[in-house]
């Protein structure tokens, strides 16, 4: 369904290319409160790439994407509830997000 767009967007500036970007929180037993924050936080940061546009404040490493969509994904497991968000972003090859591609974050195991 995107396709046309993205045809426009590639027509606009050929260095961009499509990143895929997975946003997540921590699993949890409350489906609207675990999707409450990831909603909440995917909002912020947002509006941080706004504001960053539009008065020159709040960078974020999503600044440096051109447009993007984006959608949320809900699964159960036996450790509950895990909400989080696809993007595919378009970024300039040559100024990617600054992640660490190349490793797997580390687990958080509480004591």
């Amino acid at each position: 369904g995107y396709l046309g767009k993205y045809e426009q967007v590639v027509a606009k500036n050929t260095a961009l290319r499509p990143y895929m970007l997975t946003l997540t929180v921590k699993n949890g037993e409350s489906l609207p409160e675990r999707f409450d924050h990831l909603q909440t936080s995917v909002r912020k940061f947002l509006k941080r790439r706004r504001d960053f546009i539009e008065k020159g404040r709040g960078l974020s490493q999503l600044c440096k994407s051109d447009g993007g969509v984006f959608s949320y994904e809900l699964t159960k497991s036996k450790s509950g509830w895990h909400p989080h968000c696809h993007m595919v972003v378009m970024l300039d090859p040559e100024n990617p997000i600054d992640f660490p591609f190349n490793i797997r974050p580390v687990l958080h195991k509480p004591d």
